[in-house]
């Protein structure tokens, strides 16, 4: 419970971070320099600046101009905490570095292994998601998809794969793989290109290659169909609210990687369940 608290605080820390690493992205800041008010533009003290206390203690509003600040900011930093916390269960570095931790003072040193690969997975999956969040985010606010992140995903996914194999790969697995990184991206790059964008844009292509590099081959069928099922209700609700087309309004971007982190940690459950229900297996 320790180490899981902390985990959610440096999610906490890293939401706080993700929200001004957007900001200065989208205001062509560079990463440098002290926090800013987005209305009055004068310094952030430290203690101003802690990740949702601080939101919440001043009532949403800056300190200086008294104007309102984004709720995107404490939902940001909430949903980056909770994305760190499901990661360190669902990738269980956290049971065994309790175990060594705990043999420290029981059982001699010697018999137990540092989880080191563990770990490492840990630190690519919230690597990648940070970096996917950061790609959901700005695609939400400027309908922008930030191509060169994707792409530093798509290499994190290989890289967790690669120690996710407990074995050689087969070929047919291999072949697999490979479908599942170009086959979902082909098929929205050719939606966007006969649509002429009208529909998604290029740059959800991008996004695919990254899911399907972290994901595989049955993986992607759950985070595809909860990123379409969530985003075709939210583009529902904009339409008859009229108030612009799908492209112009709803960018599928952050749905995609919603669905790649619900299957994460909840797409070995969903497929097992409906081979269960189908085939009784």
């Amino acid at each position: 419970m320790i180490l899981g608290g902390f985990i959610f605080v440096l999610g906490l820390i890293f939401g706080s971070f993700l929200n001004a690493w957007e900001y200065r992205l989208e205001s062509k800041m560079t990463l440098g320099g002290r926090s800013i008010c987005p209305k009055c533009k004068k310094q952030i003290a430290s203690y101003d600046n802690i990740p949702f206390i601080s939101w919440a203690i001043l009532r949403g509003k800056c300190r200086h101009c008294h104007k309102a600040i984004s709720i995107q900011y404490p939902a940001v930093e909430l949903s980056m905490g909770l994305v760190f916390l499901l990661l360190w269960l669902y990738s269980s570095p956290g049971i065994d570095l309790s175990r060594y931790l705990n043999s420290i003072f029981n059982i001699p040193i010697s018999n137990f292994q540092f989880p080191i690969v563990g770990l490492v997975k840990f630190l690519l999956l919230i690597s990648y998601f940070l970096l996917l969040a950061l790609v959901g985010l700005h695609d939400a606010k400027t309908k922008y998809v930030l191509t060169k992140h994707t792409y530093v995903a798509v290499a994190l996914g290989v890289a967790y794969n690669l120690l996710h194999f407990s074995k050689m790969p087969t070929l047919v697995e291999m072949y697999l793989y490979i479908l599942a990184i170009f086959v979902p991206a082909t098929i929205l790059w050719l939606m966007a290109k006969l649509s002429k964008e009208k529909i998604m844009g290029y740059g959800d292509a991008d996004i695919a290659l990254a899911i399907g590099a972290l994901l595989g081959w049955a993986k992607i069928i759950p985070a595809y169909y909860f990123a379409f099922i969530t985003g075709s209700i939210y583009g529902i609700y904009v339409l008859a609210r009229k108030r612009g087309g799908l492209k112009s309004e709803v960018p599928l971007g952050p749905f995609l990687i919603a669905g790649a982190f619900f299957a994460i940690i909840y797409g070995q459950q969903i497929i097992d369940w409906y081979l269960g229900i189908v085939f009784g297996i």
